[in-house]
């Protein structure tokens, strides 16, 4: 009888260690964590009153790195974003893009990509964490994953983020996810619970808490070196039936028939090889719709209502197809990037004016981050700019309080650029972040309590401050804004005349919208928008840039 009892115990801490003994096993296998950036537009609000959250979200994914570098400077980082392909009004579900893949020391090379995003999309983090993994976790059985998930709100494309962790990354993750949330907003802890362990980083002395945290909860997995001697258990490969079946797939349903190499054995020369159908193994399914499939777009067809500054512009027509162009430098001070030669294209600039006017423009300052708001004053016509901006409200009768927001020149042009604003109820000190949409020729009209307001543009001087909102009416407020424009210089040497360059400036996310070809010697008024820029230098230069009211843009030649 003892003897019974003591096999008993034995088996029993047998069963007991072999948790420890797998989680030893892992251990020993290197880290990789993965940075999931929040690229949506929301991102572009203040985090504090000389940072924006995105700003913030990529200085603490640095310091996140400087910090576990202490540890291991041999721990591999990869960085995916969303939300930065498309523009929010599009709703795009399927933006998602590995900007960073894996490596070691790439902490400045995922510094200057996070540089050259700009956040303007949806949220699809359940979407986002599908493509992590099925193309970015693929070699968990040598490393240790994780994701640290940097983001100012939740899913706001219906995905399942539960479904999706529990489905596809959980099996694939070996220590703990985290979530760092640049808000505070109690809702959110409670959608991310199921992810990883959730930080609120509302100020600086969170930020230090959080990141000590993350090192300090995974000291042990962060000090494994890359050299590791871990050797993954050979997996026996599955049986084989002789006999033929048809298998039906969940995901594909695709059958996939593979015909055997039998080994020589004495049989009759005439007898054949049967074909043997195996079954594929079964992926999980989670409740995130398929990615549709990309119509073509129609051919470019210049509108009749385009604004003319300063020249007679021809617009390009004989190009059937818009081309494509990936947001990959949105930063006033990006490098230019290298692109193929762009076919012939046969373009004449009508000038209005005897003679083009002569651009003159003072030396940037080399240690800004950002290239100073100086811009030369083209001869024939005064800036813009110093003209005094003013604030109009007119109201209509309607059942319910709503407001609609339209942007105007001095000469009562209305703007149809749809962007991102803020609103802020001077009631309780709340605000929110909104964009205007346009049905038309006229702003969609957005409900509201009545009430005194702000309003603002993130990265504008476009605002109307102490706003009443009259209860049941449509409230119109119309606010001046002043010209934007684009214009080139030679960073060594500012002062020099332009010549023998042109550019081809087109509006980017705008069906329809025409390419103006823009000699670089001249600076013109463009309506505040997104647009690609190409140079016909050699080879060309390409830049994506965004152009907001009252904005002087200078491109670098």
């Amino acid at each position: 009888m003892q003897i019974q009892q003591k096999h008993i115990l034995f088996f029993i801490l047998f069963y007991l260690l072999i948790p420890f003994q797998t989680h030893a096993q892992e251990a020993q296998k290197p880290a990789r964590i993965l940075f999931l950036v929040d690229a949506s537009s929301s991102m572009l609000e203040d985090w504090n009153p000389a940072e924006s959250r995105y700003k913030v979200g990529s200085r603490i994914i640095s310091s996140i790195i400087d910090s576990i570098y202490k540890v291991n400077n041999e721990v591999a980082f990869a960085v995916r974003v969303f939300g930065a392909e498309h523009p929010a009004q599009e709703k795009n579900c399927y933006d998602s893009k590995l900007e960073v893949a894996w490596a070691y020391q790439n902490k400045f090379q995922i510094q200057a990509r996070l540089a050259h995003i700009l956040p303007l999309g949806y949220s699809p983090i359940a979407w986002a964490l599908k493509e992590a993994a099925e193309n970015d976790f693929e070699m968990n059985d040598q490393y240790s994953y994780s994701i640290i998930l940097v983001t100012d709100g939740g899913e706001s494309c219906g995905g399942d983020i539960c479904a999706t962790f529990q489905n596809l990354i959980s099996k694939k993750i070996s220590f703990t996810p985290y979530i760092l949330s640049l808000i505070d907003y109690a809702p959110l802890k409670e959608e991310y619970q199921c992810l990883g362990k959730y930080l609120q980083l509302t100020n600086e002395k969170e930020i230090q808490k959080a990141i000590q945290t993350i090192v300090d909860d995974n000291k042990a997995v962060l000090s494994v070196k890359k050299n590791f001697t871990y050797t993954p258990a050979k997996k026996t490969p599955p049986a084989v039936s002789k006999t033929p079946e048809t298998v039906k797939l969940p995901v594909k349903e695709v059958e996939t028939v593979v015909k055997k190499q039998e080994q020589p054995v004495p049989q009759p020369k005439e007898e054949a090889v049967k074909p043997v159908v195996v079954k594929e193994e079964e992926k999980p399914i989670v409740n995130i719709p398929s990615k549709p499939v990309e119509k073509e777009e129609p051919a470019v067809v210049p509108p009749t209502n385009i604004r003319r500054a300063q020249v007679k512009i021809e617009y390009i027509t004989a190009i059937t197809k818009p081309r494509k162009f990936n947001l990959l430098y949105a930063l006033e001070d990006a490098k230019p990037r290298r692109v193929p030669s762009l076919p012939p294209l046969s373009l004449v600039i009508e000038e209005e004016k005897p003679a083009t006017s002569t651009v003159t423009i003072s030396k940037p300052t080399p240690t800004s981050a950002n290239r100073p708001n100086t811009h030369p004053k083209p001869t024939p016509k005064k800036v813009e700019e110093d003209a005094p901006l003013s604030v109009t409200v007119n109201t209509e009768e309607a059942e319910q309080t709503q407001f609609q927001l339209y942007f105007v020149d001095s000469k009562g042009k209305s703007y149809n650029t749809e962007v991102n604003f803020k609103l802020s109820n001077k009631k309780n000190n709340t605000s929110q972040s909104l964009f205007r949409t346009m049905n038309g020729n006229q702003p969609q009209p957005i409900k509201i309590e009545e009430g005194v307001y702000d309003i603002t543009v993130p990265g504008s001087k476009a605002a109307a401050l102490n706003v009443t909102m009259l209860p049941n009416k449509i409230n119109k407020i119309y606010i001046e804004v002043a010209t934007a424009s684009i214009g080139f210089y030679h960073p060594t040497a500012p002062n020099k005349k332009i010549e023998g360059y042109t550019a081809l400036v087109s509006q980017r996310f705008v069906k329809g919208s025409p390419v103006i070809k823009q000699d670089c010697g001249t600076e013109l008024y463009y309506e505040p928008s997104n647009y690609h820029i190409e140079i016909n230098t050699l080879p060309p230069l390409a830049y994506n840039v965004y152009l907001n009211f009252g904005e002087k843009k200078l491109i670098t030649i």
